[in-house]
């Protein structure tokens, strides 16, 4: 099936639904296109037409859908939902190309109550790639239990250009609750995501054996400040084994603009590796490994200790 198309006159506009916007359920749901809509708005585009669920959810077993597109005219722009702009739920191996969330379709903000682009309940093997996301209260992009997933070519926290800032009410990308081998970015020019305007860059709770490469942090795609109001990467509760960086010098991500760079804490978040990344401008450390009684800053040495 196809959901909208490739020119205006197959595009649909959907709005002032009591549910969700577009809505793709079950096992054999497999295949499906979804082009070119608006939802959230009536048909010049700018005027709201509230969507009270997601707008658009693929879940419940159903795979392999494409969500957007190259070029332009494949994305679909969704805003004004009261949950998230898009949700991948127990669902695998789904497409999400080149959308705009939390937009109107000239560009203007058209806020979600909610995240962004959100992966939940062992969702697996989905691509997330060459999305904007911006105007969300929630996260950007969210993790949730969702492992084997690629995020890459995102810009999260800006409108379409990379350089006006659309903000993330929390963090532009989150991973817990077991999310695992997810692949944030990488070292092929132009899978690494941008990220900025927000509470956080990239956090982790319980999250395992994740990499994290080729990202920029705080900047936008000219150079300028796209800061943070809190840590710009954030571990802790065990997340561990995750690679931050990497061997080349590909791999390095860009880390500016937040209170710490890199923050790892907690008694069970082991054996995460920091390599050849480029950390600048932080209003604290560069990277803080944290065990001061659960409190940020360099430990003080204790007078009692051998090595003081």
């Amino acid at each position: 099936n196809m959901v909208g198309g490739t020119i205006p006159s197959a595009v649909n506009v959907i709005g002032e639904c009591g549910g969700k916007g577009v809505a793709i359920w079950d096992a054999n749901s497999d295949g499906n296109k979804v082009y070119g809509n608006w939802i959230g708005f009536a048909t010049n585009g700018t005027t709201n037409m509230p969507i009270a669920g997601e707008g658009i959810f693929i879940g419940n077993g159903a795979k392999a859908n494409i969500v957007g597109g190259q070029p332009l005219s494949y994305r679909n722009v969704v805003g004004n939902a009261a949950l998230s702009a898009i949700l991948l739920w127990k669902t695998n191996d789904n497409l999400i190309y080149g959308n705009w969330a939390g937009f109107q379709p000239a560009g203007e903000p058209a806020p979600c109550a909610a995240g962004g682009i959100i992966l939940s309940d062992t969702a697996s093997g989905n691509r997330i790639i060459n999305n904007f996301v911006g105007n969300v209260a929630g996260d950007g992009c969210a993790l949730d239990n969702a492992s084997q997933n690629t995020i890459q070519g995102n810009l999260i926290g800006f409108a379409y250009g990379g350089v006006i800032a659309a903000p993330i009410g929390q963090r532009c990308l989150t991973a817990y609750n077991g999310s695992a081998n997810n692949l944030i970015g990488g070292i092929v020019s132009g899978q690494g995501n941008r990220f900025g305007n927000a509470q956080g860059g990239l956090a982790m709770w319980n999250a395992q054996a994740n990499t994290i490469q080729g990202n920029y942090f705080g900047l936008t795609k000219s150079n300028h400040p796209a800061g943070f109001t809190g840590e710009v990467i954030y571990l802790d509760s065990g997340s561990s084994d995750n690679w931050i960086g990497g061997t080349v010098i590909a791999a390095r991500n860009v880390i500016t603009g937040g209170n710490n760079g890199i923050a790892i804490g907690g008694a069970t978040t082991l054996r995460n590796r920091v390599r050849m990344n480029s950390i600048f401008g932080s209003r604290a450390l560069g990277i803080n490994l944290w065990g001061n009684y659960g409190a940020f800053g360099v430990t003080q040495n204790d007078s009692l200790a051998a090595d003081t």
